[in-house]
């Protein structure tokens, strides 16, 4: 009982972005876990750990939790969390490492698909529309992102949406399609602001402002940045 709720409190406090506070309480729990033996919810917490970590942004440690946690599901010959796959598959991508990311949300996609798992699908064809951009595969990026977008929009998570658009303006702009590039993050700009998200409304901004950069507008680039 003591274990579930220190794993209860470190979570609360990864929802309030205090990160520090979170690990120091995963610790505790992970500790306890040890001790008595329970493995199968030492992986989750594990897991959470990861987490923490990487939105810390250390993302050496979130990886070791994560693959530690991934240890103990083969191991233990219990079914392993897509959302496990996919958060390694993010850190990977985060480190530059964009086929090892693939592997790892290609893996992740089986498992969604399996379980008709339908939104966490087109999260995870997101995340592979974005390695095809970080990997400067335009084409690729474009088609996973494009098929991300209609199972996003049909299970109206207007975040997630907001963040397709905005890589699909990157991915046009690198292409240098300019018209749509300005179509999708003016769309994506629209979506951040409606939900409050002011830290993506700045990013888009500066994409904008970047792209007329590049069309030589420099009064209208001026503007966004």
């Amino acid at each position: 009982g003591e274990s579930r709720t220190l794993n209860s409190i470190a979570n609360s406090y990864v929802h309030k972005s205090e990160f520090k506070k979170a690990i120091r309480y995963f610790d505790e729990c992970i500790y306890i876990l040890e001790s008595i033996g329970d493995i199968n919810f030492e992986a989750a917490v594990l897991s959470n750990r990861g987490l923490a970590y990487q939105q810390f942004g250390n993302f050496n440690e979130s990886l070791k939790n994560y693959l530690q946690s991934l240890s103990i599901y083969v191991s233990s010959k219990k079914e392993i969390p897509s959302y496990l796959y996919n958060n390694i598959g993010i850190v990977y991508l985060e480190i530059g490492s964009y086929n090892t990311a693939l592997k790892y949300f290609n893996s992740a996609l089986k498992i969604e698909e399996k379980e008709k798992k339908t939104l966490e699908q087109g999260y995870t064809i997101a995340n592979l529309g974005r390695t095809f951009l970080y990997m400067e595969d335009f084409s690729n990026a474009i088609i996973y992102l494009s098929e991300a977008l209609i199972i996003i929009k049909n299970c109206g998570d207007k975040q997630a949406e907001s963040q397709v658009f905005s890589n699909l303006g990157k991915a046009y702009m690198r292409m240098r399609c300019y018209p749509e590039g300005i179509k999708y993050l003016d769309r994506a700009l629209k979506y951040y602001s409606e939900i409050g998200d002011r830290s993506s409304v700045s990013h888009t901004l500066c994409e904008l402002g970047e792209l007329y950069f590049e069309l030589n507008d420099y009064v209208t680039s001026k503007k966004y940045f």
